[in-house]
């Protein structure tokens, strides 16, 4: 359950709030009500609150400048913002501060309900990464000490000939040569869980190629890794591999979809210049397209927006850096395109379930 808290100068207003949605059974608690910024901030001290509902305009202390004041406590919790002024600059600022709504008096209930989904939708979707990433850094911790007693390896050549056997798409051949890598009795334990890291990467590259797009979440990398340290046995890791790559196999089998020609030429485009500040707009304009329409032949064709497609296409390069490189993650960044480094670090755990100084990690493991 997540906890709210209501600021506002109006008394009518505080305690509409309370009735204007049935809090309890979205899983909310109001712990709070406060009538100026300065009071509300004194409660957050004493008992923090993960949801903020805030009049702008107040005396004593601003609802702008509470936001300001409890972001320095607690980065993560979320704000919304009322006012009964239809005023550009503080809605400029409510945004440049990170807040989820800006929403007009008088309270449209809907739209508070709406925000409010939302925001505890990213809360859930956030502690669940953050669990996975714990996870995955005690089982990391637990395994470093394998690294003193036995030798790592590559698998170089492994990957290779798997890949190989992969674009070919012979099923027989690529379950006969995952058996008989598992099998090798010389592979300790240590060897087993890198050639296995190894390979969930191969088919991280191999689905974004065929545009194949991996579930995120529970299918996620780093998820998949945590269930594999989770596996009590060989035999029930060769199995778990086997599966995935059989699956890939499956999903490129039936991945027989054609781009029209100008659907072709933009994603050619997004590929060669993904770095730059590329919109539909201008591409419309470059092909002689309404961008409206372009808009909607390009999700209908390629199964996302062209803002998801051009974000997730900087990321994959990103992931190739962090992979293939030793550069600083904030300089990645900037060659693929984020001018804002926190930015990208969001977008990219949101597209592999990692921060990107994890996946680093998981490459040196």
């Amino acid at each position: 359950m997540y906890k709210l808290m209501f600021v506002d100068d109006e008394k009518l207003i505080l305690d509409g709030l309370k009735y204007i949605l049935d809090w309890n059974s979205m899983d909310l608690e109001i712990v709070h009500e406060a009538k100026n910024g300065r009071d509300a901030l004194d409660k957050f001290k004493e008992e923090p609150v993960d949801i903020v509902i805030t009049d702008i305009n107040m005396p004593i202390m601003s609802g702008l400048t509470l936001i300001n004041e409890i972001k320095k406590i607690n980065k993560d919790v979320s704000f919304i913002v009322l006012s009964g002024y239809d005023e550009f600059s503080y809605a400029q600022k409510a945004i440049s501060l990170g807040v989820e709504n800006y929403i007009l008096k008088p309270i449209d209930d809907m739209e508070l309900e709406e925000t409010i989904k939302k925001i505890c939708k990213k809360k859930l979707e956030s502690e669940k990464n953050n669990n996975l990433e714990e996870q995955l850094n005690k089982v990391l911790s637990n395994e470093t000490s394998l690294n003193e007693k036995y030798k790592k390896l590559s698998f170089e050549e492994e990957m290779d000939r798997l890949r190989k056997l992969i674009m070919e798409k012979d099923r027989l051949k690529i379950i006969e040569y995952l058996e008989t890598l598992f099998d090798k009795k010389e592979f300790s334990t240590k060897n087993i869980f890198d050639l296995s890291v190894k390979i969930f990467l191969l088919i991280d590259k191999i689905s974004y190629e065929f545009k194949i797009d991996k579930n995120i979440g529970e299918d996620s990398l780093i998820s998949n890794i945590i269930k594999l340290f989770n596996e009590k046995s060989r035999e029930n890791i060769k199995y778990f591999i086997i599966l995935e790559v059989d699956n890939l196999l499956k999903i490129m089998n039936s991945n027989t979809e054609k781009f029209s020609p100008v659907i072709q030429q933009i994603v050619r485009k997004v590929k060669e210049y993904y770095y730059e500040d590329l919109s539909l707009k201008v591409l419309a304009n470059d092909f002689n397209i309404n961008s409206s329409y372009l808009g909607q032949l390009f999700t209908k064709e390629v199964g996302m927006s062209f803002s998801d497609y051009l974000n997730k296409e900087k990321n994959s390069k990103a992931k190739e850096l962090i992979l293939n490189t030793n550069m600083k993650i904030n300089d990645i960044a900037k060659q693929v395109g984020y001018s804002d480094t926190s930015y990208f670090y969001r977008k990219f755990k949101k597209y592999y379930g990692v921060s990107p100084a994890m996946l680093r990690e998981l490459k040196n493991y």
